[in-house]
């Protein structure tokens, strides 16, 4: 980190790839979460990510640009383990960000917000992109609603279809008193697969032409008590919404909505 006088600095560096990685595929989405297929997977690094960001802090607040570079090398792993064909394509990232002190809505609010866009780098436009949306039903069939690869692999020579990903967050935080606060936040993320990566990906009982992008947003809020120093206390309800991909209103695909919560006890015994 380079510091230029005036709040102003800039960071670079470079970092574990395996951290920032999904993975590539070249098989349906529906049977590569149940179990990968030998084919097309991530292969050993080669790279390291090359991380870096511009950013500038006053007393109005902060705000920074940033960008990634990440290697997207993938492997054949052939069944008969006779020859490995390798792929390369560069994923990369960028994105901006900002907070703003707001003392006259009250002392220690601010407001703040980071608009994330991606390509063969998913996890950088954030950790809601990670392919968590997939459930077992009673049955054992598997409901997945949201394919997250960072490449799909269209011919056997490779060919990797990079996967684009975009993210928009933002939050307030108001201080009521010296021991209570609350917080509203909320986020939207959105994957999209061109035409020949989600052909490659379709499951089989997916409807012919239905589309394999999907995003999914969220909006909530946290009240926490501080009863004495260093011990927080707090309550927090979110909604969830995720419009799947693929054919709606089948007993495998199809959009979720759900709420949570939570209730939390935090001890911070240093500092």
């Amino acid at each position: 980190t380079a510091q230029f006088g005036n709040g102003l600095s800039a960071s670079i560096s470079v970092e574990d790839p395996g951290f920032r990685r999904l993975s590539i595929t070249d098989a349906p989405a529906a049977a590569t979460v149940a179990a990968p297929a030998a084919g097309w997977q991530y292969g050993n690094v080669e790279v390291p990510d090359v991380v870096g960001n511009l950013r500038i802090d006053q007393a109005w607040g902060s705000a920074q640009v940033m960008g990634a570079y990440h290697q997207v090398r993938g492997v054949n792993h052939l069944t008969a383990n006779t020859t490995q064909t390798t792929a390369e394509a560069s994923g990369w990232a960028f994105g901006a960000g900002a907070k703003f002190n707001v003392p006259m809505l009250g002392k220690g609010d601010y407001v703040q917000a980071q608009f994330t866009y991606s390509k063969g780098a998913l996890l950088y436009a954030g950790s809601g992109m990670n392919g968590g949306f997939a459930a077992t039903n009673s049955d054992g069939t598997v409901n997945y609603s949201g394919p997250a690869f960072d490449a799909v692999a269209t011919t056997a020579a490779g060919n990797l279809e990079l996967t684009t990903a975009w993210s928009i967050t933002g939050g307030f935080e108001h201080f009521w008193n010296t021991q209570w606060k609350t917080s509203l936040y909320g986020a939207y993320g959105e994957v999209s697969y061109n035409d020949a990566a989600a052909a490659v990906i379709r499951p089989a009982t997916a409807a012919a032409g239905s589309s394999a992008n999907w995003n999914f947003a969220q909006i909530g809020s946290r009240t926490t008590w501080t009863p004495v120093a260093n011990l927080d206390l707090s309550l927090e309800a979110m909604y969830n919404r995720l419009d799947g991909a693929w054919a709606t209103g089948t007993a495998q695909f199809g959009d979720k909505d759900w709420v949570s919560g939570i209730f939390r006890v935090q001890r911070n015994f240093y500092p």
